[in-house]
């Protein structure tokens, strides 16, 4: 074989590497990174107010966000991006954490937490997690390579809510955008299919 037929098989080769090759490493962000999503209902369409996210403060142990409306008041992130505390709601402590990164396509882990909601209510929540594709996301923000996340599982009350429900299923979807930092499209079930809700990335500021 000479040099032009190895070159060649050795580009083709290359041709054939999956997309879902690269990874994605745990964001940092800076502040005045800032987020805006747009809700909706996945069956009804409705929108509800939109969500925004902006970074006040960076920690070596996490984040400060400040929350533009009432759906999204002041969160506390930790250092993988992940819900601590919300004020005047939950605070969520985690066994084992909810990210683990670099995020790559095939890997797998499980997320175990507590969950102490606002209406004095504790939920123990055991999820898994699988990173499933490395795939374009159309968003009003525009088209992102993102990580397709699949976060399934249980999620045990330690007493009855106001509806009755000592037991819950969460099925939720985020799509991690290496360029955005955060994910640009997150699908949740969180109860039967006409509670299922769909968020997409408006616009984005990444200092």
């Amino acid at each position: 074989m000479n040099k032009q037929s190895v070159l060649l098989a050795a580009l083709s080769l290359a041709a054939l590497v999956p997309s879902h090759a690269q990874t994605m490493d745990r964001p940092t962000y800076k502040v005045g990174d800032a987020w805006v999503y747009i809700n909706e209902n996945a069956l009804t369409h409705l929108r509800s107010a939109d969500s925004r996210f902006r970074i006040a403060e960076a920690r070596p142990d996490g984040y400060r966000v400040i929350g533009g409306t009432q759906t999204a008041p002041n969160i506390t992130w930790d250092i993988d991006g992940a819900t601590l505390a919300v004020d005047k709601g939950n605070v969520i402590a985690y066994e084992k954490p909810e990210m683990q990164w670099p995020l790559a396509v095939g890997r797998k882990w499980q997320t175990v937490s507590t969950v102490k909601r606002v209406d004095g209510i504790t939920a123990s929540r055991k999820y898994d997690v699988q990173v499933e594709t490395y795939e374009d996301v159309q968003t009003p923000a525009g088209t992102f390579k993102a990580f397709k996340v699949k976060t399934t599982g249980w999620h045990q009350f330690d007493k009855s809510d106001a509806n009755g429900n000592n037991r819950g299923y969460t099925d939720r979807t985020d799509w991690w955008s290496p360029e955005v930092g955060r994910p640009v499209k997150t699908e949740l079930r969180d109860g039967g299919p006409q509670d299922r809700t769909i968020r997409t990335l408006q616009s984005f500021t990444r200092n």
